[in-house]
C-alpha cells in the first residue's frame, strides 16, 4: 500500500486547523506504520511535518519536486507534460483537461504507481499503462465542460482560486469571459472575490 497526501491549503479551516502546519498534522493522520508516502514538495512548512510524522512511523518519504516535472504545450482541452520517472528517464503524458493543477496531481498518481511498482513488484505498472491511466484520468467540476465553452470549477479556497485563475488565464480563449460565482460563507470570500476582480480575466 501506499499514502499519498495533496495540495495542503487553507481549507476546511473550521475542520482541521488555521494554520498550513495544523491543517499538513491532521492530514499525515492517514500515514501508516512502514507505508511509503509520497507528496509534492511545494510548501516547507507541511513537508517539515509530514516528514516528521512518516518517521514516527517508519515509513520512507517520495518526493515529487516542482522541478521533475514540465508542461510542454497547453491546449484548449488536454496539457502535454514530462515527468522524470524513476525507470524510464523523461516520460511523455497528456492529462485530457483544461485544468493546468492537474499536472501536478498526475504527477502525484504516476509517483504513487512507480512506488507500488518498486514495493509490491507490480509487473502490470509499465511506462505505457501509467500514460494511458493517466490519460484516461476525469475529475468532475474541475474546469469540466459542461457545455460548449461553458466551464464548471469548484474551487472554493484562496489556493484553489489562484489555480483556476492560472488556468484561465492560459487558455488561449479570444473575447469576452462572463464569471458566475458563489461561495458558502465561512470561507475567506473577500480574498477570493479580490483575486479575481484583480486578475482582469473577466467581464
Amino acid at each position: 500500500s501506499v499514502c499519498v497526501i495533496t495540495e495542503i491549503g487553507l481549507d476546511h479551516m473550521a475542520y482541521l486547523g488555521d494554520t498550513i502546519e495544523k491543517i499538513a498534522e491532521e492530514k499525515a493522520g492517514i500515514i501508516k506504520e512502514g507505508s511509503p508516502v509520497v507528496f509534492v514538495d511545494k510548501r516547507p512548512e507541511s513537508t517539515v511535518v509530514i516528514e516528521k510524522r512518516a518517521a514516527k512511523r517508519n515509513a520512507c518519504c517520495h518526493k515529487v519536486l516542482r522541478n521533475e516535472y514540465k508542461i510542454n504545450e497547453i491546449q484548449k482541452k488536454s496539457i502535454d507534460f514530462s515527468l522524470s520517472s524513476r525507470y524510464y528517464g523523461y516520460i511523455g503524458f497528456v492529462v485530457e483537461t483544461a485544468a493546468v493543477y492537474q499536472v501536478e496531481n498526475a504527477a502525484i498518481a504516476v509517483r504513487a504507481l512507480e512506488v507500488l511498482k518498486e514495493n509490491e513488484k507490480l509487473a502490470g505498472i509499465t511506462k505505457e499503462t501509467m500514460q494511458r491511466g493517466i490519460r484516461n484520468m476525469r475529475w468532475a467540476g474541475r474546469m469540466e465542460e459542461v457545455l460548449p465553452d461553458v466551464y464548471v470549477d469548484g474551487a472554493h479556497n484562496e489556493d484553489g482560486i489562484r489555480a483556476f485563475l492560472e488556468t484561465v488565464a492560459q487558455d488561449g480563449h479570444q473575447g469576452k469571459r462572463t464569471l458566475l460565482f458563489s461561495v458558502v460563507a465561512d470561507k475567506d470570500y473577500r480574498k477570493m472575490i479580490g483575486a479575481i476582480g484583480q486578475s482582469n480575466l473577466f467581464d
